[in-house]
């Protein structure tokens, strides 16, 4: 399947229902970039490991989870989102945002 229905599953129900205030966060918290990036961890990074370069040049990441590891500091700036992923119940081995530069696509 390429997409899954999320009724399907109870954490992408919780997650979904939390959609407008991850997003509303995601936008006050990313609005003043510069504070961003002095404050978090690897803001907007490219792949950091070679099985994540195959996503391509265009592709950036905010990282809340790696490999099963909360990054304390992100999550921190983004308590409404780590809390909703907390919350949903999914065990989670990755969290992040994503952002791809226009024309871009993953390999």
């Amino acid at each position: 399947k390429q997409f899954w229905d999320a009724s399907q599953f109870d954490w992408a129900k919780k997650l979904e229902n939390s959609y407008d205030e991850i997003r509303k966060e995601f936008l006050s918290v990313t609005a003043d970039m510069d504070s961003l990036s002095k404050k978090g961890n690897n803001i907007w990074a490219g792949a950091l490991t070679d099985d994540a370069s195959g996503y391509g040049e265009g592709w950036k990441t905010l990282v809340l989870v790696n490999r099963g590891m909360w990054d304390p500091v992100n999550a921190k700036l983004f308590p409404k989102a780590a809390k909703a992923v907390h919350e949903s119940g999914i065990p989670t081995t990755e969290c992040f945002f994503a952002s791809m530069q226009p024309g871009s696509d993953i390999k």
